[in-house]
Formats: structure tokens, C-alpha cells, sequence
């Protein structure tokens, strides 16, 4: 957490999960599923590194729902 401060909200109401989210898929191999755009993606963010952020430094595969249907080939 102190390579990426701003990552969680210290005064939320509840545990965000977003840390644990992403240790686990980089000790297990796993992907990351998010809906959330990096920092850089957006005007203006208002925090420093989003899931996207981390997981690209961390070298965790990150990828978003759309991505994660065709993957697994789903269909309709």
C-alpha cells in the first residue's frame, strides 16, 4: 500500500477490497475482472491509481467484463 497511497479511502465506512482484490490474483495467477478505468484514462481523476494502475505495476493481467465474456467464449 505505500507504493500506491490514495488506492484505498482510509476514512470509508467499510474495508474496501480492492488491495486484497489484487494480492490474490498476483499469488494466484489469476486476472483482475473490473469495470474501472486507469488513471490515465481519465480527465481529472480525483485519486492517483485505480485497479487497472496497480495491477499494470504489479504485472497482474487486468482485464474488463467484455474482455472476460470473449475470453470465455460465452454467447447468447
Amino acid at each position: 500500500m505505500n507504493a500506491f497511497p490514495g488506492m484505498i479511502d482510509p476514512y470509508a465506512p467499510h474495508d474496501e477490497a480492492d488491495r486484497w482484490i489484487v494480492a490474490l490474483a498476483r499469488r494466484t495467477g489469476f486476472a483482475v475482472v473490473t469495470h474501472e478505468t486507469s488513471a490515465k484514462a481519465k480527465r481529472k481523476p480525483p485519486r492517483q491509481y485505480y485497479i487497472p494502475d496497480v495491477c499494470q505495476a504489479l504485472n497482474v493481467n487486468c482485464i474488463n467484463l467484455i474482455d472476460l465474456m470473449r475470453n470465455e467464449k460465452w454467447s447468447f
